[in-house]
């Protein structure tokens, strides 16, 4: 039987993690790398015999799930968020894959994406695909992506059939310091690309998002939630490029 480790970067997850590290009964060892948390997220979590908690300081989410990686003592790894619950079925179904050979090395997982505790059935976030299931053997993170991080995969990979239930957003004061965390980044990312801000993104992008994801991705079937997704979300792609033009400034 193929052992299975299951990994998590972790940040103040007080919230969920009783409830994260309870889905995870089937798996081998559960590493746990925290960015120096404030709450009690490493007092809950040492509770689980299972669990091997490391701090590291944050720097990208990158480089932060390959250290995790590298931690793990077994070649499959399920890389969960804290916000992120698989059911009974998909815990089978990740069972058989890795016990049955068929020279797949990856593994995307479809994400029901919850706001406020309610399913979001539209606005191009219904069921979207991330990898959580892979061969460290295979698969190594992105390192020039510092989020939205990116595997890379040396080989086959497919989707399973199973759903994750994701919830994403809880608190929207929350959901708008974790916007703006992100833009940071994505801002020191796009800096190493020697990007340049101009008009077009400043304006135009972030009302493009706005369309897309309201009319196009058919967010106002989403209701109020559909609306406050779409101006959180088109408000990030303007964020981005604020930090961009700030860090320009700064060597000049």
């Amino acid at each position: 039987m193929e052992k299975i480790s299951a990994l998590l970067i972790s940040y103040n997850e007080s919230q969920w993690i009783n409830d994260y590290l309870r889905q995870l009964d089937f798996v081998d060892e559960i590493i746990i790398v925290d960015s120096y948390s404030i709450d009690d997220t490493q007092k809950k979590a040492l509770l689980n015999p299972k669990v091997k908690f490391y701090k590291r300081q944050f720097d990208n989410f990158a480089n932060q799930r390959n250290f995790a990686i590298s931690l793990a003592k077994n070649d499959w790894i399920l890389f969960l968020d804290a916000d992120e619950f698989i059911h009974p079925a998909l815990e089978e179904e990740i069972k058989h894959l890795v016990n049955n050979d068929k020279g797949i090395v990856a593994y995307k997982i479809k994400r029901k994406f919850y706001f406020l505790g309610k399913p979001i059935h539209f606005s191009g976030l219904n069921l979207d695909e991330a990898y959580r299931l892979f061969n460290k053997k295979f698969c190594r993170y992105n390192e020039k992506k510092f989020v939205h991080e990116q595997l890379i995969v040396d080989g086959k990979s497919a989707t399973m059939k199973g759903i994750l239930k994701h919830f994403s957003v809880t608190d929207i004061n929350v959901y708008k310091t974790k916007l703006d965390y992100y833009s940071r980044l994505k801002g020191a990312q796009l800096f190493d690309e020697n990007r340049k801000p101009n008009f077009y993104h400043f304006i135009l992008k972030p009302i493009f998002r706005f369309i897309n994801q309201y009319f196009i991705k058919l967010g106002f079937l989403d209701g109020y939630a559909g609306l406050q997704l779409a101006v959180l979300n088109s408000r990030g792609v303007y964020l981005r490029y604020y930090y961009l033009n700030k860090l320009i400034k700064n060597i000049k």
